[in-house]
């Protein structure tokens, strides 16, 4: 199911630290189908979007248009950075 007529757009909901739903923009997932881990993929699409939310925001989205589509989700850190669960784990090891 697709969020608009273009098989590349999916729809992303923004919640707010409090985890309070916030807003729900389409992104375009175009040039990142095939990028290897689909956090990467989101990360790659939210920012050639130039969508920026304050610290702690959290983006999900349910359906990506993706090789590996499961649903995903990163949260907005300082200055904007995107980190998904689990990542600040990885960094440590």
């Amino acid at each position: 199911m697709n969020y608009s007529s273009d098989v590349d757009d999916c729809r992303v909901d923004i919640f707010k630290p409090s985890g309070k739903w916030y807003t729900t923009i389409k992104v375009s997932f175009t040039g990142v189908y095939d990028v290897p881990l689909i956090h990467d993929a989101f990360k790659k699409a939210l920012r050639h979007g130039h969508f920026k939310f304050d610290e702690g925001f959290q983006a999900i989205c349910l359906e990506p248009y993706h090789v590996n589509e499961h649903p995903v989700s990163v949260t907005y850190g300082k200055g904007g950075e995107l980190r998904y669960d689990g990542e600040e784990q990885e960094l440590q090891k």
